[in-house]
């Protein structure tokens, strides 16, 4: 079956390509006092949530990089965080 492992190799690297794509040109749309409260709080809540989930010796990220899994994320679930994946925010339940 070489010919879905190598459709697969495709499919997931144009995804990839894709998704660096979506989160370059979200961060390129931004104010600069929006990239830097994206910065500070995508930053600030990745070294909380590492800091709970601490286990033993871990590498953490540059800050860029970090930024760029946060709206990464985002994008993924757009309709849960509709500000930074740039989807209309749904109506409320309540």
């Amino acid at each position: 079956m070489p010919e879905i492992d190598e459709f697969l190799t495709r499919y997931l690297a144009a995804r990839d390509a894709d998704r660096d794509e979506r989160v370059n040109r979200a961060i390129e749309a931004m104010t600069v006092r929006e990239h830097r409260l994206v910065h500070e709080a995508a930053v600030m809540g990745y070294m909380q949530g590492v800091q709970a989930a601490r286990v033993g010796e871990f590498d953490i990220p540059m800050d860029a990089e970090i930024v760029w899994r946060v709206i990464a994320g985002c994008q993924t679930f757009g309709d849960i965080y509709p500000t930074i994946s740039g989807l209309p925010e749904r109506a409320s339940d309540g």
